[in-house]
C-alpha cells in the first residue's frame, strides 16, 4: 500500500471512530436531559364525563355468587352514597368529572359464566413474592398461563401468554354482556337500555378471592386490546383494538400497544389519547374478606367500605395517574398512607395536590410557585380547600430546574380524610378505629421531572428508587414524616453541607451522582396549625448563596449540560472536539 493511500485512510478511520463516539455521547446526553414539564395533562377547566360499565362474572363450573343484596351494595358504593366512587371523583375535581356506573347482569341478579375454569387464568409456575420464577421452578398448575417474565428488573415484561389469556377472557365477557343486553326481547333494568355508547371503561367483578399480588387474577387496571364490534364502545374513546400482525412471534415487544383511535378521548401525557381501559376486582376483596385494606364506616350504619379504596385507586389509573409505590422495592414507601396512589386505605385518601394540578382541576392560584424566602405562608387543609383557596405551594430553588418541592396541609377533615372506619380484626372493634391518614400536618414531597415516564407511559414510581415523587421524611418513619406544628415545626438546613443529611430537603440527582442527596438549602420553619389552617415560613437561598457540589472536571465547568456535567455528556463533548480536530488534519493532508 502506498504512503499516500495510508495517509488518506488512517485519518478516515479515525474520523469514523470519533463520529461513532460522538453519536453515542450525544444520544445519551439527549436522553439524560429529558425534562417533563409539569403542565396539566388535561386542559384546566375541562369537564369530563366518565361512564363505567360493571360486568359481573364467574369462572366455568363455579356457582352463582351475585344476589340482590350485593347488587344494591355495589350500587351504593359506586353511585349513590356520599362515600362512593362517584362522590370521590366529583369532590376531588370540584365537579369537573361526572362519574356514572351501570351494571351488566345476566338476568336480574346473575353473573356471566366464562367458557374456561379459573385454573386457566392462574399461574403455572411457583414464584416468589415479586412474581419472579426460578429456572427450576415447580409446576403448581398445569393448566395455568406461563408466568415467566421476559427480561429482568425494570426491563421485565410478562410472557405473551399472559396478554393473550387476559384479553381473551375480557373480550369474551364484553361480548357476552353486549349480546345479552342488546338481544331482541331482553330486558335489563340494571343497565337501563342498550349497551352501545355507554362505556369509557369497564369493571369486571368476579366471585371469590384474588390470587397473589401481580398475578393475572388480582385487582388491577390495564388496557383493552380487541378486534370485535364497537357496539359497546363510546365514540369518544379509542376503539377497534387489535393485536398487530407478527405480535405473537415477538415475545419481547412492549405490550403497552396503542390501537386505532376515533376522535378525542381521555387525555394522557401531553394531551395524547389513552386507550380504552378496564378494572378487575373480586367480590371477596370487595366485601368482608380478602387481603386488601378494608373496613366499615361508622357513620353509615357500619356499611362495609369493601372495595371503595381499591376501586377509586384503579379509576385514578383510568384518568391517567400512575402508582406512587415501587413495584419491586416493597419496603421503600415513597408516600405510604399519605396518598391514594401508594398505600390505599379502605377509606380512600384525598388525592395529592400535584396530581390534581396535572389533571387540570386546580391551577397556579391553588398551588403558587415560591422562589424566594417568605414568612407567614398560609394553607387550607387540602381535603376541604375550596376551588379558590391555596391548598399547596411549589418551592423552587433558583439554580436547580429539574427538581422541586410541593408542600400541602394534610388534615383529618372532610368526608375522606376526616371519617373514621373499622378495620376488622380479632380485636374488639372499639380499639380498632382508623383514619385514612397516619397523622396531621405539613407534608413535603419532592418532584423529579426527569423520571417517571417510559416513552408515552406515565409510570410514576413503578421502577423506583429513584422516584418521580417522594415524601421528605427527615430521617423518620413515613407515618411520621409530617411537621405537626407541635413536636416538629421545621425541616432543612441553610448551609451547603451537613453530616446528618436525613434532616435536609435534599435533591435526588437522578441523572448522575453530582447532586445525589445534595442539600437544597431550603428551610421550612415555624409551622403552626390553627384548626383547618396551617402557616409556616420558608427560606430559599438567592442564587449567589447557593452552595453547589464540585464538578467532576473543572475544565468543562463553564459548560452547563442539564445543570451539571456527567460522564456521558463529557464523552459527547470530547467526541465533538476530536471530530473537529480530525477534519482539520484531513484538510491539511
Amino acid at each position: 500500500m502506498t504512503t499516500g493511500i495510508k495517509r488518506t485512510i488512517t485519518p478516515l478511520i479515525l474520523v469514523i471512530l470519533l463520529l461513532a463516539v460522538t453519536v453515542f455521547g450525544v444520544f445519551f446526553v439527549s436522553s439524560d436531559c429529558t425534562v417533563h414539564t409539569a403542565v396539566a395533562i388535561i386542559p384546566t377547566g375541562t369537564h369530563q364525563t366518565m361512564v363505567n360499565t360493571v360486568i359481573f362474572a364467574r369462572f366455568e363450573g363455579e356457582g352463582e355468587w351475585l344476589t340482590e343484596e350485593k347488587l344494591e351494595a355495589y350500587d351504593l358504593k359506586f353511585n349513590t352514597s356520599n362515600m362512593s366512587v362517584k362522590s370521590y371523583w366529583e369532590t376531588m375535581s370540584f365537579g369537573r368529572v361526572t362519574y356514572e356506573t351501570r351494571f351488566a347482569t345476566f338476568g336480574e341478579f346473575g353473573s356471566f359464566e366464562t367458557s374456561r375454569p379459573r385454573a386457566h387464568f392462574s399461574p403455572r409456575y411457583e414464584a416468589d413474592r415479586d412474581g419472579n420464577v426460578a429456572n427450576n421452578a415447580s409446576v403448581i398448575n398445569k393448566y395455568g398461563y406461563n408466568n415467566r417474565t421476559l427480561g429482568r428488573g425494570n426491563n421485565a415484561r410478562p410472557h405473551v401468554d399472559v396478554f393473550y389469556r387476559r384479553q381473551s377472557l375480557l373480550v369474551e365477557l364484553i361480548e357476552m354482556a353486549s349480546d345479552y343486553i342488546n338481544a331482541e326481547g331482553k330486558s335489563n333494568p340494571n343497565f337501563g337500555g342498550a349497551m352501545e355508547n355507554r362505556a369509557n371503561s369497564f369493571t369486571f367483578i368476579f366471585g371469590g378471592s384474588p390470587d397473589r399480588w401481580a398475578d393475572m387474577l388480582w385487582p388491577h387496571q390495564f388496557q383493552l386490546f380487541f378486534s370485535t364490534s364497537d357496539a359497546f364502545i363510546t365514540h369518544e374513546i379509542p376503539r377497534h383494538y387489535h393485536v398487530p400482525a407478527g405480535f405473537w412471534d415477538n415475545h419481547d415487544r412492549d405490550i403497552f400497544l396503542q390501537g386505532g383511535i376515533d376522535r378525542a378521548g381521555l387525555a394522557g401525557k401531553d394531551g395524547t389519547i389513552l386507550p380504552s381501559r378496564y378494572v378487575m376486582s373480586f367480590d371477596d376483596v370487595n366485601f368482608n374478606r380478602g387481603n386488601i385494606d378494608r373496613g366499615s364506616a361508622i357513620d353509615k350504619d357500619e356499611n362495609d367500605l369493601g372495595f371503595l379504596g381499591v376501586s377509586v385507586h384503579e379509576t385514578a389509573h383510568i384518568l391517567g395517574l400512575p402508582d406512587l409505590y415501587n413495584y419491586e422495592n416493597h419496603n421503600n414507601n415513597p408516600f405510604g398512607r399519605w396518598d391514594l396512589m401508594d398505600n390505599t386505605a379502605a377509606m380512600p385518601q384525598t388525592l395529592n395536590s400535584y396530581f390534581r394540578y396535572r389533571l387540570g382541576w386546580i391551577d397556579g392560584t391553588n398551588m403558587p410557585t415560591i422562589t424566594e424566602s417568605q414568612t407567614g405562608l398560609t394553607l387550607t387543609a387540602s381535603a376541604i380547600a375550596g376551588q379558590n383557596e391555596i391548598m399547596a405551594y411549589k418551592l423552587k430553588s433558583p439554580v436547580f430546574e429539574n427538581e422541586y418541592f410541593i408542600v400541602e396541609f394534610k388534615g383529618r377533615f372532610g368526608t375522606w380524610d376526616g371519617s373514621q372506619y373499622y378495620r376488622p380484626t380479632q380485636s374488639p372493634r372499639h380499639s380498632n378505629l382508623h383514619y385514612a391518614l397516619p397523622g396531621e400536618g405539613l407534608l413535603i414531597y419532592r418532584v423529579d421531572t426527569r423520571i417517571g415516564f417510559e416513552g408515552n407511559q406515565w409510570v410514576g414510581n413503578m421502577h423506583g428508587p429513584p422516584n418521580m415523587m417522594e415524601v421528605m421524611r427527615g430521617g423518620r418513619r413515613i407515618d411520621e414524616a409530617h411537621l405537626d406544628g407541635f413536636r416538629r415545626t421545621s425541616i432543612g438546613y441553610a448551609g451547603g453541607i451537613r453530616d446528618n443529611s436525613q434532616t435536609l430537603l435534599s435533591y435526588q440527582g437522578s441523572s448522575n451522582n453530582r447532586f445525589r442527596n445534595w442539600n437544597s438549602q431550603i428551610v421550612i420553619s415555624n409551622v403552626r396549625i390553627d384548626g383547618t389552617t396551617l402557616t409556616f415560613d420558608v427560606s430559599i437561598p438567592v442564587e449567589d448563596e447557593v452552595v453547589l457540589p464540585p464538578r467532576e472536571l473543572n475544565l468543562f465547568s463553564i459548560i452547563p449540560f442539564c445543570g451539571d456535567v456527567s460522564a456521558v455528556e463529557l464523552l459527547g463533548l470530547l467526541g465533538v472536539l476530536l471530530f473537529g480536530v480530525s477534519m482539520i488534519i484531513i484538510k491539511r493532508r
